[in-house]
């Protein structure tokens, strides 16, 4: 295994086989992995991570967070830029994004948990979607599952209105899964 510590300054790693940590680092990330776990944590930067085989976890990022994982689980935590996850098999699970979200994910399940305050496109081709929200931080929502039904739990908004004009919009879309709208917890 590979453990980088707090570190200042750019962090570029290729790792073929086996557990990857990087852990508090004050600059951008770029990790490529072609087998085995890598978890990034604690980074005021941006990070860029290509997982070919195993799970991917990355958690409380002062920046930007693009991934890009074949086969494996991608957990993404805690993301004050825009977030850009694409999994091409396997679950991935996305909370806390402040920024833009975009999450692409060929077969597999998807679920983000939190405020949204950014535009979001989510789309899961051989998956379900469950959006898991802060109903107190309003959005424009449209949601469609080719087979598969699309359900809210939360009550329509009333009282205030609508979203504010420009506010955040969120696309769902499920071609072979179920998509569920639900308070966080």
């Amino acid at each position: 295994s590979v453990q980088i510590l707090h570190t200042e300054g750019v962090v570029h790693t290729e790792a073929r086989s086996g557990k990857l940590g990087i852990e508090d680092i004050t600059g951008n990330v770029t990790v490529v992995a072609r087998s085995g776990s890598v978890q990034i944590e604690d980074v005021r930067g941006d990070v860029t991570v290509e997982a070919r085989s195993g799970r991917l976890r990355v958690r409380r990022v002062q920046g930007a967070v693009q991934t890009d994982s074949r086969s494996g689980s991608v957990e993404v935590e805690g993301v004050a830029g825009t977030a850009r996850i694409i999994a091409s098999a396997g679950s991935v699970s996305a909370s806390d994004v402040e920024g833009k979200l975009l999450i692409r994910s060929r077969a597999g399940s998807v679920r983000y948990r939190g405020r949204i305050l950014q535009d979001a496109d989510i789309e899961a081709h051989a998956g379900s979607i469950t959006l898991a929200v802060d109903p107190d931080f309003p959005f424009f929502i449209d949601a469609e599952s080719s087979v598969g039904s699309v359900r809210s739990d939360l009550p329509p908004r009333r009282g205030d209105g609508a979203p504010p004009e420009g506010g955040p919009k969120v696309r769902l879309r499920s071609h072979a899964g179920s998509i569920r709208l639900t308070r966080a917890d």
